[in-house]
This record gives C-alpha cells, structure tokens and sequence, in this order.
C-alpha cells in the first residue's frame, strides 16, 4: 500500500481559509458507533451528545505526571527503608532476650521501625494526593445535559480566578419557581382533597410549597411560592417578560 492510493482531487473553493461566522455555524460529522453510520450535523448540536461521563476538557498532565511518578518514587523509598527497619528489630529481639543486647537497643530498633512506618504511611498519603491532582486533568461531564461554550481557549493557564471551563445544565427534571396567590393556592388544596386534582407523582414532576425565605425558593412578593419539577421532556426556554417574578433552575 502507497500513500499515494490516498490521493484525491479537492478543489480551492472547498478549503475554509478563515473560520466560520458563527464559530458553532461550522460542520459537524457524527460517527455512531452503535451503528457504523455517518450523520452530518452543525456544530452548535454537539450539546445533544454530552452524556454523563463523556471528555470535555484535557488539561497537561505532564506536571501533575511528574508529582505522581516523585510520590510513587518516595514510597518505593520508605517502604525499602521499612523492611531493613524491621529485620533490624527481628534480629535485636532475641539477642536482648538472650541478654546479648540492652534494653536500649531494642527501643531504638522499635522506634526506629514505627518512625519508618509512620513515614510510608505519609509516603501513601502524598502518593494518593499526587494520584488525585492527575486525575482533575481529565474533565469529565459529571451529568446527562447540555453544555454552556468553553470559557477558556486552547494553551490557556488555569488559575483561581479562571477555573471555570463551561456549565452543562440538566434537563430532565428541570424545576421552575412560580408564585400563587393564598386564593389559588387554596383552590389547589380544595381539589386536591375533594381528589378532583391529582398531584403529580415521582418521575411525572412534583411540586412543593415553600412557606418561608429560608426555604430554596424565590421568595414570594403576594402569597406563596411553589417549585415544580417536570421529567422526560421537550421544550424551550423563551425569555419572561418579569424575570423578577419566575427563574428557572
């Protein structure tokens, strides 16, 4: 086989010279694996394919590589220094229970041991600190969702003040804040227990009122507030034209 069997024609006018405006207005070819087939989509649709677990972000792990292979390197260490540490105790026993060594040496073998012990038990705990930093590199979606744009570009330094990368915003339940008033939220009642209204149940929403400030509710300006769920939906999300009296979560 040639590389040249791999040759093909593309024209000039089919080669992008500048990105697309907008950036997301860009092709998308989607492989699914499931299936073997191609789907061409536009890249602002690569949010219906962010499921619980997928990559999103890959940040240098060389560093953090680095810290793992030094804490993996000191454990080896101490452990090595642990074992002459009790062969040392193993040999000091006998003789001092013999008589041929003091009282004196066998405290210093113990405590030579249990100082070496202490030690590869901290060796651990860095190692397993070290092991923890290199696994934040690998940034994973924690939820089934859509995702915000990325914040931050390619090559950029994360800090403090920068270490958020995108959102991704779960959909299935989402919950709504709305407010009654003592009316309408009676009327509910009343149907509710004359069993003229049947609430929803766990996996078709549900609804709670929130009695005071203290409880996760927007706060009620007339009357009270109840949050709602719905599940195993399809919609969108309009602008409201008094966002001080709705939010969605």
């Amino acid at each position: 086989m040639k590389t040249s069997d791999f040759d093909y024609h593309l024209p000039e006018s089919s080669i992008a010279q500048t990105p697309a405006e907008p950036r997301d207005s860009s092709r998308l070819l989607v492989l699914h694996r499931d299936k073997g087939a191609l789907e061409h989509r536009i890249f602002r649709d690569v949010t219906d394919y962010v499921k619980a677990g997928d990559l999103l972000f890959l940040m240098d792990k060389k560093p953090f590589q680095a810290q793992l292979d030094d804490a993996s390197a000191a454990l080896a260490k101490q452990k090595a220094a642990l074992e002459t540490a009790r062969l040392n105790l193993d040999r000091v026993k006998p003789l001092v229970a013999q008589n041929a060594l003091s009282k004196k040496s066998l405290d210093d073998a113990t405590g030579v041991y249990e100082s070496y012990a202490a030690a590869m038990d901290q060796a651990k705990a860095q190692l397993a600190t070290a092991e923890i930093n290199l696994s934040y590199c690998t940034i994973t979606s924690p939820v089934t969702g859509i995702t915000s744009a990325a914040l931050q570009q390619d090559g950029a330094y994360i800090s403090a003040a920068t270490s958020q990368l995108t959102s991704v915003a779960v959909l299935s339940p989402i919950w709504v804040n709305f407010s009654l008033s003592e009316n309408e939220l009676q009327t509910y009642r009343d149907q509710v227990a004359k069993k003229l209204l049947i609430p929803p149940r766990d996996g078709g929403g549900r609804m709670k009122e929130c009695r005071s400030t203290s409880d996760d509710c927007c706060t009620a300006r007339n009357g009270f507030q109840v949050s709602g769920s719905i599940r195993g939906v399809r919609f969108a999300i309009s602008p409201i034209s008094n966002p001080e009296s709705s939010r969605w979560h």
